[in-house]
């Protein structure tokens, strides 16, 4: 909508100060006509907003403009403050806290900071351990001054690794926290699961992150590896909770049990997962996904008959 892109313009020139119609254009996906269009209704309206002509001019903002609270709605605030309002206590970000404070200010919050009642409400607070947190306070900290960050890292079945990385980003991805940083030694984009970080410490040698985060890809934890279709088949008893799960578009009754058809990618918590369900489950379909469950569940009876506990 035309009166968002508006919105989203003042927001850009209020932190880049001046930008040329172009750069504008490329970012909303229209055309630089369409921006003059927009900078000529924010003047109308009132926004001191002005265009340069020629090399090295663009789009800016008076100097002394200030957005006021007139822009948003006391409901948007709070449905901002809410959405972020925990990610402060995980990751002990003081500048993340002060921008919530003024958002709180803006709201009209009484005394005990308390906003109206919001739309949407996160809390992040149980996810990680005291010794979690206190990595994501180190992470969010290095990602500010942009220092290198070296750790230990255990990837799945793999053995650990010494990585030195450049931290972009904190994600919150399938119940996880992640880093997304660009890895020394791969030369890469990479994602680390916070719970398998040790012995990080934040390096005394910076870099410039804005480049970086204009190539910062789409962050995914599958991204390379595709879905594949499983069959799956529940018993009476197994069906039970399978609503945690799964869609109920999903599902369809037979004289056996509860068959769920699902696209998944096959990463390792997919088959730990299933393997959840014990004999509950039957995997259907494919084959070689049923074969590996099956193997896995010998193993471990095998262990357990073949290796009692010494008391």
């Amino acid at each position: 909508m035309k009166i968002d892109r508006m919105l989203a313009i003042i927001l850009i020139l209020l932190t880049r100060k001046k930008v040329t119609a172009s750069e504008l254009a490329d970012y909303f996906e229209v055309s630089v006509r369409t921006i003059y269009r927009d900078i000529e209704s924010l003047s109308i309206t009132g926004i001191p907003v002005y265009a340069e002509q020629g090399k090295g001019g663009g789009i800016s903002l008076v100097s002394d403009f200030r957005l006021e609270r007139r822009f948003f709605l006391t409901s948007e605030l709070n449905d901002l403050i809410a959405a972020v309002q925990e990610i402060p206590k995980i990751t002990g970000d003081a500048n993340l806290e002060n921008a919530v404070e003024k958002m709180r200010f803006l709201s009209g919050a009484d005394a005990d900071g308390k906003t109206g009642a919001p739309v949407v409400a996160c809390d992040f607070t149980g996810s990680l351990r005291p010794e979690e947190k206190e990595v994501m306070t180190l992470i969010s900290g290095a990602v500010r001054s942009q220092q290198l960050i070296e750790f230990s890292y255990q990837a799945r079945e793999k053995t650990k690794a010494v990585r030195q990385v450049e931290p972009l980003r904190l994600i919150f991805l399938h119940r996880n926290w992640y880093l997304q940083a660009w890895c020394l030694l791969r030369q890469d984009y990479r994602l680390f699961k916070i719970t398998r970080m040790n012995e990080l410490r934040v390096l005394a040698k910076n870099f410039d992150r804005k480049p970086r985060m204009k190539e910062l890809p789409e962050a995914s934890i599958n991204s390379t590896m595709p879905p594949t279709e499983l069959d799956l088949l529940f018993t009476s008893a197994g069906a039970e909770g399978v609503g945690e799960y799964f869609k109920e578009s999903d599902f369809r009754q037979t004289e056996e049990g509860l068959r769920i058809k699902i696209k998944w990618p096959l990463d390792e918590w997919v088959y730990r997962f299933l393997m959840g369900f014990g004999p509950e489950l039957t995997v259907v379909s494919p084959i070689e996904v049923r074969d590996e469950i099956a193997m896995r569940h010998r193993e471990a009876a095998d262990k357990y008959l073949n290796n009692p506990c010494k008391t």
